[in-house]
């Protein structure tokens, strides 16, 4: 997926490929990186109860199998579709790739998501 920058100048996008090849080669760490992309990227978009409930129903998928694929629990589901919790920006990211390519916007990443990354907040 292409990145989108939040200042679309030359200049900040050239910065933050400089601190991915640095951090590539070790010589920025996660933490730093992180500061790079929260400083240059645009966070996912928020989700709200209903849109994450027909993402859902449009997938014909139960909430297990929806809170597999994401991976959280079912009541973190729950709480979403509710709208007692919002998702956590990561599992926002996995929404919006799910929105924009279907299952196999998740499904074929080819990266293993571990449940401690994906938390409701």
């Amino acid at each position: 997926m292409t990145k989108q920058y939040k200042d679309n100048s030359d200049v900040a996008q050239k910065m933050h490929r400089l601190a991915a090849r640095l951090h590539s080669a070790g010589a920025y760490s996660n933490e730093q990186m992180t500061k790079w992309n929260d400083l240059c990227l645009e966070l996912p978009p928020t989700y709200k109860a209903k849109e994450i409930k027909n993402m859902r129903a449009n997938l014909r998928l139960s909430q297990s199998e929806f809170a597999q694929l994401l991976p959280v629990s079912v009541k973190t589901i729950q709480a979403w579709e509710q709208g007692q919790k919002t998702p956590s920006p990561l599992a926002s990211k996995l929404l919006q790739l799910i929105e924009h390519r279907g299952l196999s916007g998740v499904l074929l990443t080819g990266q293993k998501i571990e449940h401690s990354q994906v938390v409701a907040i």
